[in-house]
Order: C-alpha cells, then structure tokens, then sequence
C-alpha cells in the first residue's frame, strides 16, 4: 500500500526527518554527505589492460584493490568483443559482485557500488583478440539508503543545477559535474536508515 507523506519536516530525538499521515512515525530521514577530493572517472584504475583469454575464463591481475571511496566500475574493450566480466568485491561487509558484458570499445558503466575489489574474471574471447580495462565510475555510493525522494546535490559549495541521479538499488548518486580531485561534493538526500 503506498503511504503519503506530509509536507513538512519535523525533528525528534535529533533526527530530521518526515512522518506519514498516518501518524505512524517518522519514515525517512535527512542525510547530509560529503565526498572531499574524490578521484575523477579513470578508465584503467583496476586493470590497465589485459588480453582476453583465448579459451578458458581468467583472473586478471589488479593493479588497485580499492576505490577511493565507494564507488561503481567501467569496462572497455580495445576492438570487437561481447565477452563477460564478473568483478567480485564487498559492500558495508557484505560479498557482491556484478556480470559485466563487453560492448566492443563503448565503455560499459556497472551499477553496483563495491568498497573492496577481491577479483575480476574475464570470460574466454567470443568475437576475436581484444585487450580489456577495468576502470573507476562515476557513481559514488552512499552511507545510507536512499529513497525515493529528490536528492540536492553541491559542488565546491554552489548548488548544481540538476540534482544528481539517483541509483535507490545501489544507494549512490551520480554529480552532473565531473569528478575532479580538485573539488568537494556534497548531497543531501533522504533515507529509509532513521539513525
């Protein structure tokens, strides 16, 4: 049954946060998060490149195990090539993993946040000879889970225009200004976490 919220913000034992009209409590709370300096989107930040292997899948080497902060992966590859990467790691403890399919040199962007990198498997070559690159997104993840309410997002301390894009499987957002250590980033968005 879907729920309607009322329009205004309330604090109660610290927490801002909205109720239903239900008067049932509190169902969301405000987060405030701040990513200083993160890393811009880097094509080859886990693997510089490997070839794709001939027959059997392959483990490829790391050059990086960890993002600087929770963030997606992107894989490309040099020509041609349909292949299947899994890329396996950890989220807030737990063991994730995401099935990536190569799109010839289109850089194919995942969805799932990873704080640690433990492998990645390139599945054996498909459509012929092709080396691959596992690199750093764009999506910075969140301490909280998000819900579906519009997110605020800041960068170096100026609203931006359009706020950032919101994955609520993921719990991360994407700025619609570029990563750059230069800058800091900040979202203010709502959670189903009340603490």
């Amino acid at each position: 049954m879907a729920r309607t919220f009322n329009q205004s913000i309330r604090v109660k034992e610290g927490v801002i946060g909205i109720s239903s009209l239900e008067g049932d409590g509190f169902q969301a709370s405000l987060a405030v998060q701040q990513w200083y300096h993160p890393l811009a989107v880097d094509a080859d930040y886990y693997v510089t490149t490997a070839a794709l292997p001939a027959t059997d899948p392959l483990t490829l080497t790391l050059v990086k195990t960890a993002p600087d902060f929770p963030r997606n992966v992107t894989v490309v590859a040099s020509a041609a090539a349909t292949s299947e990467v899994v890329v396996t790691g950890t989220r807030l403890g737990e063991a994730v993993h995401e099935h990536l399919t190569l799109n010839g040199t289109s850089s194919v962007v995942g969805s799932q946040i990873f704080d640690t990198i433990t492998s990645i498997v390139a599945a054996a070559l498909i459509d012929g000879a092709a080396n691959i690159t596992v690199g750093l997104g764009n999506k910075l993840g969140t301490a909280r889970e998000l819900i579906d309410f519009a997110a605020e997002g800041l960068v170096d301390n100026a609203i931006e225009g359009t706020p950032p894009t919101r994955d609520i499987t993921n719990s991360s957002l994407a700025f619609n200004t570029s990563l750059a250590a230069s800058k800091t980033y900040v979202a203010k968005y709502w959670s189903s976490e009340l603490k």
